[in-house]
């Protein structure tokens, strides 16, 4: 239901005395009273949103206005939190040296190329030709 029904409701259900409604300044305040705390909080943001504060200044302008200050606090409270803890180094500090590791390929990687060392009785498998590039034993260069 909405706020006009409401209100609409408020006015029907009661009897009404002359001498109340030529009071209807304090009789309207009671009932804007009573309406407001039983209206949820969106509802009540949603009636006054385009309400004019100033000229050309509307509460929803306003609103976003304090939303952001709110917000901005809260941002800058975080950043001091940050700033209390952090540690800042002025000129130049010692670069460490980068330490050479040399790596070796794990066995379990080797090719059985690799594995397999030449000595004087593994066979040759190719022939020095006249350009000084080896080639297969029994493939002929073209």
């Amino acid at each position: 239901m909405d706020i006009k029904e409401q209100i609409t409701n408020m006015i029907i259900e009661k009897e009404w005395g002359f001498a109340e409604l030529l009071q209807l300044n304090e009789v309207s305040e009671k009932m804007a009273d009573g309406l407001f705390n039983t209206l949820p909080p969106q509802d009540i943001i949603n009636l006054i949103w385009d309400w004019e504060i100033e000229p050309e200044k509307t509460f929803g302008s306003l609103y976003r206005e304090v939303a952001i200050s709110c917000l901005v606090k809260q941002v800058k409270k975080q950043f001091q939190t940050h700033f209390e803890a952090a540690k800042v180094s002025f000129g130049e500090t010692p670069k460490p040296k980068p330490v050479q590791v040399k790596a070796e390929k794990p066995s379990s990687l080797k090719t059985p190329k690799e594995t397999v060392k030449k000595t004087s009785t593994t066979k040759k498998t190719s022939k020095k030709t006249n350009d000084g590039i080896r080639a297969i034993k029994g493939v002929e260069r073209l």
